[in-house]
């Protein structure tokens, strides 16, 4: 879903997406890319760590059968879900509020 949220913002915006292989973390780390136009999309270090974290995670989902699949792995992803995500939903926020600023 955040992987969305950023695809429609960075078409909004003009900047255009990544192509090739490796899209999935070009897009992550253009998210963290402050830009002279505006500021960066998403802020912080641990955040980046957390979405690169659940970007690895879902490439193993889309990849590997379910029986390989460990609880405490899936345990410790709720964990940094339940931490991170108000403040993925702030940052996503505050960017929108700062892009309708600069266009109004």
């Amino acid at each position: 879903m955040i992987e969305k949220i950023l695809e429609t913002i960075f078409e909004a915006t003009g900047e255009g997406l990544p192509k090739g292989e490796g899209y999935h973390l070009m897009l992550l780390k253009q998210a963290f890319l402050r830009l002279p136009q505006h500021p960066a999309v998403l802020r912080g270090e641990d955040l980046r760590d957390f979405l690169d974290e659940l970007r690895r995670y879902q490439h193993f989902f889309r990849n590997i059968y379910r029986s390989s699949i460990k609880p405490e792995n899936i345990r410790r992803l709720i964990e940094m879900i339940q931490k991170h995500h108000q403040s993925v939903y702030a940052q996503l926020r505050e960017f929108t509020e700062v892009i309708a600023e600069s266009e109004g």
